[in-house]
């Protein structure tokens, strides 16, 4: 039998509606459920690192489940960042879930504090002129 364009469209699209609505069910280990690491269904939020003081700074930043007892870190990296620059960390972490975020400058200050994320916006972790850091959160 030969495959017309019409027959050809109307198998792909009984095909990818049948693989997507398999795949919207399943959490990221491939189970049924809802699971905190399913990103996709539960929203994420940023977090941006500034550097507002005048010179570079180098400066560590770790931000693990608050609930975690040193199970892997979401973000675990060490940044240069420029006079008045700021890195972004896009979506690493997830709504409605406590974090722990502890951030330190090379030759400077370290601090800590919990975060809950939340759909308001994402947290700001600034380095001022004072040198201290400084957690802020962001309002939509």
């Amino acid at each position: 039998m030969p495959l017309n364009r019409r027959s050809l469209l109307g198998s792909l699209a009984a095909t990818t509606l049948t693989v997507a609505s398999g795949c919207s069910a399943l959490d990221a280990n491939g189970t049924t459920g809802t699971n905190e690491s399913n990103a996709s269904s539960r929203g994420a939020a940023d977090i941006y690192l500034h550097n507002l003081r005048d010179g570079a700074a180098t400066i560590s930043v770790r931000v693990a489940a608050a609930d975690a007892d040193g199970d892997e870190a979401r973000i675990e990296t060490t940044v240069d960042l420029a006079s008045a620059e700021t890195k972004r960390f896009n979506n690493e972490v997830v709504f409605d879930a406590d974090y722990d975020v502890s951030v330190s400058v090379d030759g400077g200050p370290s601090e800590t504090a919990t975060w809950t994320a939340d759909s308001d916006g994402g947290l700001h972790v600034l380095y001022n002129a004072a040198k201290n850091i400084v957690f802020a959160d962001e309002f939509a």
